[in-house]
């Protein structure tokens, strides 16, 4: 994917881990990619123009923290598309999503060429994400009911027996 957008004249910048930069069209811009922690993590999820999101087919993941953190931080996000993550994110509203390299491409070019849209997808979908909780600490809180739930479910159980 990444290499089709370079191949179209996309500028492209690769930051994080566990890429190997011998993958990386030659036409790439940059000899080296580097990965990024913290407050610089936070900074290039908000002053990219568009963030591409993938998911692991490894871990057939169907959405990641950074399907989260992007779009929480008022970044772009491009992700590949799945049903749980157009549930999350309105498509075309507060976020974009592809199936295939042409599907990106157009979109990519779409966006870098409306900066008006950029704008109204980022405010839309930080303000979905803090409305919606999906903040850290909200999520925490979910799941720290939940298990509290569970115990006290379980707790009763044990008890009758």
């Amino acid at each position: 994917y990444i290499n089709n957008l370079i191949e179209a004249g996309i500028f492209v910048k690769i930051y994080g881990t566990g890429w190997n930069i011998e993958d990386v069209n030659p036409l790439y811009k940059f000899k080296t990619i580097i990965p990024v922690h913290g407050n610089n993590y936070y900074r290039c999820l908000r002053e990219g123009r568009i963030n591409l999101a993938f998911l692991s087919e490894l871990n057939e993941d169907v959405y990641t923290r950074r399907s989260f953190e992007i779009p929480g931080m008022g970044g772009l996000m491009l992700s590949e598309r799945t049903k749980e993550l157009v549930s999350f994110f309105e498509e075309g509203k507060e976020a974009f999503f592809f199936n295939t390299k042409d599907e990106l491409l157009k979109t990519v070019n779409l966006l870098l060429a409306n900066k008006d849209i950029q704008v109204q997808v980022r405010n839309s979908a930080k303000i979905k994400s803090f409305n919606s909780g999906y903040d850290l600490d909200s999520r925490v809180k979910k799941l720290v009911s939940e298990l509290n739930t569970i115990y006290e479910d379980n707790k009763y159980y044990n008890n009758v027996q």
